[in-house]
């Protein structure tokens, strides 16, 4: 970790692990050989207190608990650092990335709307207030229960559009 010794308080890793439908090996193969070496520098990074930022591509959420547990140093889901941190909401961007895999995962639409539900719930549960804003994905404004979850909708390129 010769980056803390200069004073780097950040480290980031980016390592793509899914695709549209699923991960690209199996889980047992995560838990075997990519786990133990991300485990090393989580615990690296966390004894000598600085922070650590996983990206992946895809969708990793079968192992996504194993992540949340125990690959990231401070083994607390983010979202309880945001509460802690005194945070009066969260900003969820690319909630329409459902749509780039309804094909391949036709209960993509329904699994985003239970996820964006379970985040704002969680987050009420443990501070009343909270708010929580989804960018993007208008369409689901259509459901009565993601609308009960949020506090608000922002939309990106509204006047002037993608291009």
């Amino acid at each position: 970790m010769n980056c803390l010794d200069l004073g780097i308080d950040m480290i980031h890793v980016s390592d793509d692990w899914g695709a549209q439908a699923g991960l690209i090996f199996s889980p047992e193969v995560w838990w075997r050989m990519i786990y133990p070496y991300h485990k090393v520098t989580a615990d690296a990074v966390k004894a000598r207190g600085a922070f650590l930022s996983l990206h992946s591509d895809g969708n990793i959420n079968q192992v996504l608990d194993g992540i949340v547990q125990t690959v990231l140093p401070w083994r607390q889901p983010y979202l309880d650092r945001i509460l802690e941190a005194g945070f009066d909401g969260v900003y969820l961007d690319r909630v329409d990335a459902y749509s780039d895999w309804k094909r391949e995962r036709p209960t993509a639409e329904a699994e985003m709307v239970l996820l964006v539900r379970r985040i704002s719930a969680y987050a009420k549960g443990r501070k009343p207030g909270f708010l929580v804003v989804p960018q993007n994905a208008e369409e689901l404004l259509v459901s009565k229960s993601y609308r009960a979850a949020i506090d608000g909708a922002a939309k990106e390129d509204l006047i002037y559009g993608i291009d």
